[in-house]
Parts: C-alpha cells; structure tokens; sequence
C-alpha cells in the first residue's frame, strides 16, 4: 500500500499551511482552481502530499 497525499480541514487554511510549512519543511505549491478555498502543499521531491481545504467550505455529511 502506498499513500499519496492527504486532505486536512482546516477553519484557518493560511494557519494551518504555516504551521505545516514551519514543523515540516513543506512548501505551499500549484494547485487546481477547485469550487471551494484551499493550499497543497509540496514535499523536498516535488510532490503534493498535503491538501488543505477550508472546514466550512465542504459538505460534512
């Protein structure tokens, strides 16, 4: 099994990309103009391995 990236809900997406890019070393990178606000974040290789989208933004049922 190989995991390839995860979703984090977020209230505060800047906060919680700061928090991820500090403890981490990630970077804040390209990412698709999707219906609802949001942050991927990249590791050393390139790779989008964080998703992070707005808690409130998203249908939670």
């Amino acid at each position: 099994m190989q995991l390839n990236h995860a979703l984090l809900l977020a209230t505060n997406i800047q906060h919680m990309a700061q928090f991820l890019e500090s403890s981490l070393g990630l970077k804040k990178g390209l990412r698709p103009a999707f219906g609802f606000d949001g942050v991927w974040l990249y590791d050393d290789l390139d790779t989008p391995c964080i998703h992070i989208a707005a808690k409130f933004g998203i249908n939670e049922s």
